[in-house]
């Protein structure tokens, strides 16, 4: 929750900071249409990109207010004592791009891989809708913070059993799903083992105000989710062939955009 936030308040309590008169917003493309895309903010809310597909129609993106990217890994875990913050804990990189401008850019430490990935499945990486939900998740561990307003997200991997006793949430493709997926805080001392997540995406306890503050006033967003793969052989993915029995290195593969900037 937000305490300092009247419910009936527009804008957060801040109806002059958060609009967006001038349809300011982030958008996800490559600059130079061959390195890795980038969030890059622009004077506008919509871009026509000039780059046409298959069928002759222009590629046009759609802008949004904020953006979380949780950037980690699959080899994230939590340090000693179930910790966050725990010696030998490898956690997750998290990055706002802000409703202010281009230079309102934060950056978190964050934890993407439940509290136990063998036994609570993580979810899937990938981009999703963000809204902020109220009323959203309650105390202990509040948060409004919500991916696809609670809907359906995909396990990693289409693990088929995410959760135990929740075995029912298979799709019709065979995959496993979570529904109610928040992002939302560890325990205060950093703790978070145990049913801390079951799926949802996690703060470090001593960002988590300043997370909230940088979110303030924002009701839609983005949420990128990307992991680096174990530093073993892993799956090939990304590709349009079956490679269910293709195998790469580590690091050897990164998707990259073919979108061109345009003025």
């Amino acid at each position: 929750m937000r305490p300092w936030e009247s419910p009936f308040a527009y804008a957060g309590n801040n109806p002059i900071i958060n609009v967006d008169p001038t349809g300011l917003a982030w958008f996800y493309y490559s600059v130079d249409g061959f390195s890795n895309p980038t969030w890059n903010w622009r004077d506008e809310d919509q871009y026509r990109t000039g780059v046409y597909d298959s069928s002759g129609n222009e590629v046009v993106l759609q802008g949004h207010d904020a953006v979380v990217v949780f950037d980690g890994s699959r080899n994230e875990q939590l340090g000693e004592g179930n910790n966050i913050n725990g010696e030998g804990a490898v956690t997750a990189n998290v990055t706002v791009y802000g409703p202010g401008g281009a230079d309102d850019i934060s950056t978190f430490t964050g934890y993407t891989m439940t509290s136990d990935a063998a036994t609570y499945g993580p979810i899937d990486e990938g981009m999703y809708n963000g809204n902020y939900a109220s009323p959203g998740k309650g105390a202990p561990l509040a948060s409004n913070w919500v991916l696809e307003n609670r809907g359906n997200i995909p396990v990693m991997d289409g693990a088929k059993n995410p959760n135990p006793g929740f075995t029912h949430q298979i799709d019709a493709n065979g995959g496993g799903y979570k529904t109610d997926i928040f992002i939302h805080s560890t325990n205060r001392n950093g703790f978070a083992g145990g049913t801390v997540s079951t799926g949802c995406l996690l703060i470090a306890p001593g960002d988590w105000q300043r997370f909230n503050e940088t979110m303030n006033g924002v009701t839609d967003f983005r949420v990128q989710l990307i992991r680096e793969v174990s530093p073993w052989l892993a799956p090939l993915k990304g590709t349009f062939m079956d490679t269910r029995n293709t195998w790469y290195p580590y690091g050897t593969i990164r998707p990259a955009a073919t979108i061109k900037k345009t003025d």
